[in-house]
């Protein structure tokens, strides 16, 4: 877009924008139990145990204990629909437990799985995934980003019969697919099964993108 700012100068705006595969190097994930039994203390005690045995297979895998924290706990009595009453009538009690996992090695999402699958009532939802360091990542993406800028302002100041001249200002805009961690579902395309029943998990690449809003200056020929 062509454009004359208040001081006289002919300028041109454009966006460019640069796109970059990161390879991810971290992963997390949160773990939850549910248990109902005759009475609260005898569901919380049971979600306890299970949840215990969750935490001594992530730390057999290798997993720190610094990276897993608890995350939720919720004790409620537990109701159940009377057909003779009529309502919703208390029969015992229902507690909840949740933990969140950090693992700095995405080659422990396999083992993971595939123990904690062996578990019966237990939900994980989600695996996160991200990478430590973005510094390089993001350098490259906004170097492209610059580039295509001045692609698009070079072909308007060709046609406009102008040269380009030096940037005047430069935006980076934070779009809504801007990502810095992105969630991937346990679904079959990204678990296969190897021929001894193990889980392998293909950790897709994460999208980072930049888009840049620049203002050059344009002169005459």
């Amino acid at each position: 877009m062509s454009d004359v700012s208040e001081s006289g100068i002919r300028t041109v705006s454009v966006r460019g924008k640069g796109h970059i595969d990161v390879k991810p190097d971290e992963a997390s994930f949160s773990v939850s139990v549910e248990k109902v039994a005759l009475s609260q203390e005898d569901a919380s005690r049971a979600a306890s145990r299970l949840l215990d045995k969750v935490i001594r297979i992530l730390l057999d895998i290798g997993v720190s204990k610094d990276d897993i924290a608890t995350k939720e706990i919720s004790i409620a009595p537990y109701r159940k629909w009377s057909e003779n009453a009529r309502e919703y009538v208390p029969c015992g009690g229902k507690a909840n437990q949740s933990i969140t996992v950090k693992l700095n090695d995405i080659s422990f999402i396999g083992p993971c799985f595939d123990r904690l699958s062996s578990l019966g009532g237990i939900e994980i939802p989600n695996v996160t995934l991200s990478k430590k360091d973005k510094s390089l990542e993001y350098s490259m993406a906004r170097k492209i980003a610059f580039s295509d800028a001045v692609s698009k302002a070079s072909t308007y100041a060709e046609s406009a019969g102008m040269n380009l001249g030096n940037p005047i200002s430069i935006k980076e805009i934070e779009e809504d697919d801007y990502p810095l961690r992105v969630e991937y579902e346990l679904a079959d395309r990204e678990i296969s099964t190897a021929s001894d029943n193990r889980h392998l998990y293909n950790a897709p690449d994460l999208s980072l993108d930049i888009c840049v809003a620049v203002v050059f200056e344009l002169t005459a020929r």
